[in-house]
Order: structure tokens, then sequence, then C-alpha cells
């Protein structure tokens, strides 16, 4: 077992066991001039900060890589946001490498859904990096606007068809009006719908 605080550069690593850059902040570096081998039932772990968009994380980097690993990480934020950039854990030129997602109850709720959005570790397309995605669930999405929606039909057809005869002005449409909004803020995002009702007696023209 290897543990790194701060910056281990060497030549070249072949790990059989475990190299661990886990100390609950990120920032941790290894940097090896040339490969990085994994054999047998190795293992890396990583800090990240999944909280923010281009959020910071350890990194092994490495000139190429080879054989396969178990990586495990822990969210270090006290949230998780959709960031369009990945999180980077391995950094690589070339090789063939492997690298799959612990099952730990750590990295599985690091890497739990949040709302609508989806992670997942795995091979950064575009070159031989490895690490934390996010997406959208566009399924998850679709499911929100389809209760948006009936709600807006309910509150039409229902409460205020039932109640226009008693609170509306002769030629009120017996409709809901909604408004939706987004909002960024310090340190995430935040998406919202809100609803209110027309004031009955200073109707919108």
């Amino acid at each position: 077992t290897a543990s790194a605080s701060g910056t281990l550069g060497a030549a070249a690593l072949d790990n059989s066991g475990r190299v661990v850059l886990l100390n609950g902040r990120t920032g941790d570096r290894v940097t090896l001039s040339g490969a990085y081998t994994g054999a047998g039932p190795s293992s890396l772990s990583f800090d990240a900060v999944m909280g923010v968009d281009d959020g910071a994380a350890d990194r092994l980097t490495a000139a190429a890589t080879a054989g396969h690993s178990t990586v495990s990480f822990q969210n270090v934020s006290s949230a998780k946001v959709y960031f369009d950039t990945p999180i980077v854990l391995i950094a690589s030129q070339g090789g063939e490498g492997r690298f799959t997602a612990s099952t730990d109850a750590t990295t599985q709720a690091a890497l739990a859904s949040q709302g609508i959005v989806d992670y997942r570790f795995g091979h950064i397309t575009g070159g031989h990096d490895w690490g934390i995605i996010a997406s959208v669930n566009t399924a998850a999405a679709a499911s929100v606007a389809g209760h948006a929606a009936a709600v807006t039909t309910t509150l039409n057809n229902g409460v205020f068809a039932d109640t226009a005869d008693l609170i509306g002005h002769p030629g009120d449409e017996d409709s809901w009006r909604g408004q939706a909004w987004a909002r960024a803020t310090t340190g995430g995002r935040t998406a919202g719908v809100t609803t209110t009702a027309s004031d009955p007696y200073a109707p919108v023209d």
C-alpha cells in the first residue's frame, strides 16, 4: 500500500496493491514519466469535488497505462451538480490500461444520480484519460416536464374551472398561468418552476 499527500514523482509504477490518495482534500498528485501498470487486485483511490463545475480532484498522471485497476473515490463536497467537463482522475498520453469503478459504498454514493443528473466513472472520449462524467438523464427530465404539464391540466380542468364562476370576471379564461425560471448560484446550479394564480380582482389583459 502506498499513500501520498502532496506530489509524488517517479519513473514508472507497477501496482499490485493499493495507491491511496484519499485524505479528505483534493490536489494530491502522482506523476510518472513512464508507464502505470495495474496488476492483480490493484486499486487507486482519490478525493474529488463534485459540487461545482470544473471541480478539483487528486490525480495520477502517466505517460501510458497498462493492465487493470479498480478505482475508488469520495466526493468531498457537500453537494453534487452537473458539470460540463469530466473530472479527470487518471491522465495518460497513451496505452491500453483499463479502470473500473469500485463497488464500495463511498464510491457508489458519489456516483448515485442527483435529480435528473447521472454520474459514471469511465474513459473520457477524445483521449486516454479516465474520470467522473456527468450527464443529463433525458428520461427523468422528460418525466419532470410531464408532471408539470399534468399539474397544469389538472388546475385548468379542475380547480380553476370549478371556481371561475365564483371569483372570476365576465370573459375571464378558465386557465392557469405559470412561469419557469432558472437561477445560477455560487457553488452550484439550480433550476425550478414556480406557479402563482392571478389575482381574480386584477385580471391579466
